[in-house]
């Protein structure tokens, strides 16, 4: 099955998307996270993950790389993840990507699929119930939104 949209005789540029591969074996989910807790994630940590498409679970993963350097209006386009310049007089704190391996997605995850991602903190059973009840409910609330 596949949502191929081109036939004879289109004109094809070196920078369209005309086709796109998705490895069911190989799924990540980016999901960004605020600059200010980030000294909190590293590689292995466990997140909470809902996605819209799959209300009603709440799964358990691990951060599989961090982005260490963002764009910003400056370098080599293309390379580094691009954010957008606040004129705001109190500028909001930067988000930057975090990649999360996907095992076992559920069966009608595709591509681009919106999520909800929370950072799962060990040092605290207080928090950690909390943020799994904070989970738990925005698993419910997707059936419903």
């Amino acid at each position: 099955m596949s949502n191929l949209q081109i036939s004879d005789g289109d004109f094809v540029s070196s920078d369209s998307n005309t086709l796109v591969i998705v490895d069911l074996e190989q799924q990540y989910l980016t999901a960004n996270f605020n600059e200010k807790g980030l000294d909190q994630l590293v590689i292995g940590s466990s997140v909470s993950i809902v996605f819209d498409s799959a209300p009603g679970h709440n799964l358990s993963r691990q951060i599989a790389s961090l982005d260490r350097a963002i764009q910003s209006g400056v370098g080599q386009t293309g390379q580094l993840t691009q954010m957008s310049n606040s004129d705001r007089w109190i500028r909001k704190s930067e988000q930057f990507p975090v990649r999360i391996k996907v095992v076992n997605p559920p069966k009608n995850l595709i591509a681009g699929s919106k999520a909800t991602v929370m950072a799962q903190r060990g040092d605290s059973p207080f928090w950690a119930s909390i943020s799994s009840l904070l989970m738990h409910t925005m698993a419910v609330l997707r059936y419903v939104y």
